[in-house]
């Protein structure tokens, strides 16, 4: 028995405390198509592989009947309700449906629900108290599994509707891509920058005792020592210092901070060594390119599910696409309280669900 015959874009209305909505959005699309495939399905009006497609679309509400549903048996257990989750409606009632190549039937998702209540699966559902008439956790989820009530509605489309909404979301789409192309060359922009800064500032940051080895460095110091002092006598007596390498073997064997605890003398030439070493830091600690703050988007699956009302929108268009509507009604067993494993965490919890003071449902 299926629900009401509803349309696509219906508003539903509001969440209850028995009634909870889960939009589906299309999962791991790059594990299914190419990047070159969704752009000529999106802008070429090319078909899909629907066969791959209701894999696709199969293992998207595989996980999401694996995500939700023993979480919300433990919810309505608890609350010591029935209750009824809807896949295909959006947080805020609106009936977005769930896309499927030809018939989608109730067979299909009653066989996800099996894997989901089956005891080899990851997480689920566990039995802290039954009732009398039922000794084992395994007969109690399958008590569930028998009484779960599977309605699938065919949605209505009104073509005229999606065609205003196709155009719309097309341009977010444009925009979104054309977008992500001046993210991703900015990016480009900032590496190579970054690159080149990187291999000047780890120049003048290399240890003190390096600079006299490197042959390049050492006449850098040399041209730095001439400009920054006036004095001819001074300045001779400091390149004749540095013309003479043996001067710096002790200083070559002993680390930084051995060296300016040493040197730090203003009338010791070394000090002019280490001058320079904090002068060019300085100078390209400043340069420092700075990073875009927005990445650009490389998973091909973070684009058009962020946008998936494109893709619904070009599928409706197409008469072998079919939307449906997904309710699945939780039966209260008496006397049972269930627990559901946490999708992160991976520990057992048990929630109520309740209502807030502006009357939508929350879990606590």
């Amino acid at each position: 028995m299926s629900i009401i015959k509803l349309s696509q874009g219906y508003n539903f209305g509001r969440e209850t405390f028995t009634n909870e909505y889960k939009e589906i959005c299309l999962e791991n699309i790059e594990l299914y198509f190419t990047i070159d495939e969704i752009n000529k399905f999106l802008f070429s009006n090319s078909r899909f592989n629907y066969s791959r497609f209701n894999s696709m679309i199969h293992s998207t509400l595989d996980n999401s009947i694996y995500k939700y549903l023993p979480k919300y048996i433990g919810n309505f257990s608890k609350a010591g309700i029935s209750g009824n989750i809807y896949f295909g409606i959006s947080d805020n009632g609106i009936i977005e449906g769930i896309p499927w190549y030809g018939k989608l039937t109730k067979k299909i998702i009653r066989r996800m629900i099996k894997n989901v209540l089956s005891s080899d699966r990851s997480r689920g559902v566990k039995i802290d108290e039954f009732t009398e008439d039922i000794e084992y956790d395994n007969d109690v989820l399958d008590w569930y599994y028998k009484n779960l009530n599977i309605a699938i509605t065919k949605l209505n489309v009104d073509p005229t509707l999606i065609e205003d909404k196709y155009i719309r979301n097309m341009k977010k789409l444009h925009l979104l891509i054309a977008q992500n192309k001046i993210i991703e060359k900015e990016w480009e922009k900032y590496n190579l920058l970054y690159k080149k800064w990187h291999t000047k500032i780890s120049r003048y940051s290399n240890r003190l005792n390096n600079f006299i080895l490197d042959d390049s460095l050492y006449v850098e110091i040399i041209d730095f020592i001439k400009d920054e002092v006036s004095d001819k006598d001074e300045l001779k007596k400091i390149l004749k210092f540095y013309n003479d390498k043996t001067n710096f073997d002790e200083f070559i064997s002993n680390n930084d901070k051995r060296i300016r605890s040493i040197y730090d003398n203003p009338s010791n030439p070394i000090i002019w060594l280490i001058r320079f070493k904090d002068m060019k830091t300085l100078y390209y600690k400043y340069l420092k390119p700075i990073k875009p703050r927005i990445k650009p988007v490389k998973n091909i699956n973070l684009i058009f599910s962020k946008h998936i009302s494109n893709i619904k929108a070009h599928l409706l268009k197409n008469s072998n696409i079919n939307f449906y509507l997904i309710k699945i009604s939780i039966p209260y067993l008496i006397n049972s309280y269930l627990e559901y494993r946490d999708t992160i965490a991976l520990d057992w919890k048990s929630r109520i669900r309740t209502l807030l003071e502006d009357g939508d449902p929350c879990c606590s």
